[in-house]
């Protein structure tokens, strides 16, 4: 049985506001459905903020 799903989104250009200018920024949706009965929710929610740093530092994943 499965314990965990983790679903990534393409990456669309998506207009967000940066130092009051509006610019396009490459944006993905992550979702990540578990099983509470085998994972903590505080330990996925930490590995979806890791994750999710990783990404935003592409270049460190080489």
């Amino acid at each position: 049985p499965e314990s965990a799903i983790l679903a990534i989104g393409r990456t669309v250009d998506t207009p967000v506001g940066r130092a009051g200018q509006i610019v396009l920024r490459p944006m993905a949706t992550l979702s990540l459905s578990s099983d509470h009965r085998i994972v903590d929710g505080v330990k996925a929610a930490r590995f979806m903020a890791d994750l999710r740093s990783a990404i935003e530092r592409a270049e460190n994943l080489q």
